[in-house]
C-alpha cells in the first residue's frame, strides 16, 4: 500500500509540474510585444508633458485593438480550461483516501479559481473606471495589466494601480501596466 501512495504522489507531482509547464510556455508563446510603462516616460517615450499640458496622441485601430485583446483572452481562457481540466483528471485519479495529494489539487483548484477571479474583477473595473479595454494576468503574487499602447499616461498608471491595490492583496511593486504595440 505504501508503494501505491508513493507511486500516486509521484505522479501527482509529475501532472503539476507539467501542468506548471504548459502554462509557462503559454505565457512565453502567446505573450504579446509590449512596451512597459515607467512613471518618468510619456507615451511617446519622451518625457511626460506638465500636468495640464495638451500631449498628440494617435488614435488606436478600434477593430485592431478589440482583436487583440479578444485573442489574447481566447488564449488565457484555453490555457486556463487545459490546467483545470489536468487538475480534475489528477483529482479524480487519486483515491479519496490520498488526502495529502487530494488536498493539494484542491489548493492548486482553488488558486486557478481565485486568479480567474481576480482577473475578471480586474478587467472589468479598469473597463468601467477608465472606459478603455485591457486584459490582466495574473501570476503569483504578481499581477500584469495590458493595455492599448497609445492611452497610457500617468494617470492611467495610477488608476489601474488604485484598482489592483484596493481589489486584492498584490503589492504595489508587483503590478505591471504595460502599453501593447
Amino acid at each position: 500500500m505504501n508503494k501505491l501512495m508513493k507511486k500516486r504522489q509521484l505522479v501527482l507531482s509529475v501532472m503539476i509540474v507539467a501542468l506548471a509547464a504548459a502554462v509557462f510556455a503559454n505565457w512565453y508563446f502567446t505573450k504579446p510585444k509590449t512596451t512597459p510603462v515607467s512613471g518618468a516616460e510619456g507615451v511617446t517615450g519622451q518625457p511626460a508633458a506638465e500636468p495640464g499640458g495638451a500631449q498628440s496622441v494617435d488614435s488606436p485601430s478600434v477593430g485592431d485593438a478589440a482583436d487583440y485583446f479578444a485573442a489574447v483572452r481566447l488564449q488565457r481562457d484555453t490555457a486556463r480550461d487545459t490546467a483545470l481540466q489536468s487538475v480534475k483528471e489528477v483529482m479524480s485519479a487519486v483515491e479519496a483516501n490520498d488526502d495529502e495529494t487530494v488536498g493539494r489539487a484542491r489548493e492548486t483548484l482553488e488558486e486557478i479559481t481565485r486568479n480567474i477571479k481576480l482577473e475578471s474583477d480586474i478587467e472589468a473595473l479598469v473597463s468601467a473606471k477608465t472606459g478603455t479595454d485591457c486584459v490582466a494576468v495574473v501570476g503569483g503574487d504578481a499581477i500584469q495589466v495590458v493595455v492599448p499602447k497609445q492611452i497610457v499616461d500617468e494617470t492611467l498608471v495610477l488608476r489601474i494601480s488604485d484598482i489592483v491595490l484596493d481589489n486584492s492583496d498584490i503589492k504595489a511593486d508587483n503590478i505591471k501596466i504595460i502599453g501593447a504595440e
